[in-house]
Order: C-alpha cells, then structure tokens, then sequence
C-alpha cells in the first residue's frame, strides 16, 4: 500500500475510534440519567445526548462526503451573487426571479455528490446543478438556499438545510445589515455547529462611504452578539459583484 494511501486511512481508523468513544461516553452518561427520571433536568439531557448522538452518526455518514456551503440571509443580500463568485463563474440566476425564493438549488461537479442532501430534503424539494468545469466544486457543494424572509414553508425547508450543513455564509446587505428576525433564524444553528462554522457577510460594501464602513460593521457585530449569544467573529466584508465580473475583488475581515 503506498504512503500517499496509508496516511488518509490511518486518519479515518482514528476517527472511527474517536466517534466511537464519544458513543461510548454517551450510552455511560444516557445510562445515569435514566436511573434518575425523576430529575427535571434529566430530559432535557437526554434529549440534548440524544440530540449529539445523530450528530455523530451523521459525522461517521459524512467521512467520505464533501462540504456542505450553505449561503443564507434575506432577500436582497446577493446570496446567488457570492455564490457565483465563489464558483469563479455564473452558475446561479440572481435578482428578483432567482428561483430560491422557492427551493433549494444545489451546485456539485458531479450528480451523485449531492443525493445525500437530496435525500434528506425530500422529493422535489431541491433542484441539482452540475458543473463540472467550475474548480470549487471539486471540494464543496454550494447550496442556494431560500430566504430567511420567506414563507414559512420556505423557512422549514431551510432549516432541513442548515440541519446538513458544513459551513453557513450568513449574507447581509450592508445597507441595512440590522435585520434581527433574520440574524435571529440562524440561531439555532449557530448554536449546534462548531464556532466559526457560520460565517457573518457584509456584502455590496462598495455601495457605502469608507467613512461609514466602521460604524457599520460594529452595528453590525453588536445585533450578532445580542441574538446569537456569542462574539460574531470575523465579519466578512465583500462586494460580491465585484468577484463575478473578475476585478480581482477580495473579502476583506473585521
């Protein structure tokens, strides 16, 4: 067996192993609450470990898989935009007929990458481009999802997709970055996926003066803070158009 080979399989062997403890540690844990049911908070826990327990199923699903990149955010924000930017070329339809305000559009270099995802949202739930010439997609999936201010049908099927995915782009526009019911959404997502997997985006900056930038962004990482309950991180700052029509434009993080 060649070393360029051994190295990835001995990877995955670890954590394997490591996955199976953590079920280990949780039949040990779930095992003690049950001998105390009529502790209130043992429900909760149990839930909670019953909760954490899918997640790793899901982890040792997911070896094999590549990234889920989910972009969310009202409408407005140019979602479809950075998408095509982040592909490097124009994969999805943007503007007010962008057909996510519906469904979820999902871009892979190959159909079977993302029945996964496809399979957990449902029939019909999902559109599938492929693109097999664009780069990026060699490594991730990137998902267009609907907007956090749709119908709340739209909204459920959402958060099926945040329920799989690796990585969310949080995209607000920077005109009016402050829309707490929809930073509010994300939630429970953020909550549930390991810190600095949801991304917070400030895009179309090149629409605002320089001078207002910072104000802004403060603003902006303060609203974070208060529905998230947690320090925002890094806020991405992009002119996504930019990226599309090739001027070599690049985020920028505060």
């Amino acid at each position: 067996m060649s070393g360029t080979r051994q190295a990835p399989d001995a990877l995955a062997m670890r954590s394997a192993g490591a996955l199976a403890y953590i079920e280990a540690e949780l039949d040990s844990v779930e095992g003690l609450l049950r001998q105390a049911p009529d502790w209130r908070p043992a429900r909760m826990l149990l839930a909670e470990a019953d909760w954490l327990r899918g997640k790793v199923r899901d982890l040792a699903d997911a070896w094999d898989r590549k990234l889920v990149v989910a972009i969310a955010g009202p409408s407005g924000a140019g979602k479809s935009t950075l998408l095509n930017a982040l592909a490097g070329r124009e994969l999805s339809r943007t503007g007010l007929q962008r057909p996510t305000t519906r469904e979820v559009v999902i871009y892979a270099s190959a159909r079977a990458d993302a029945d996964h995802l496809v399979e957990h949202l449902g029939d019909g739930a999902a559109e599938i481009h492929v693109a097999a010439d664009a780069r990026p997609l060699e490594a991730f999936l990137l998902v267009d999802t609907p907007d956090t201010n749709t119908l709340p049908e739209n909204q459920r099927l959402l958060a099926r997709v945040l329920e799989r995915a690796d990585v969310v782009l949080a995209v607000f526009p920077v005109q009016n970055p402050k829309m707490l019911d929809n930073i509010a959404f994300l939630e429970p997502y953020v909550r549930h996926l390991p810190e600095g997997a949801v991304t917070p985006v400030l895009n179309m900056v090149d629409r605002v003066p320089r001078g207002q930038l910072e104000e802004i962004v403060a603003d902006f990482r303060r609203a974070i803070e208060e529905q998230w309950g947690r320090e925002p991180g890094r806020v991405y700052l992009v002119s996504a158009l930019e990226g599309v029509r090739g001027n070599g434009a690049r985020p920028r993080g505060r």
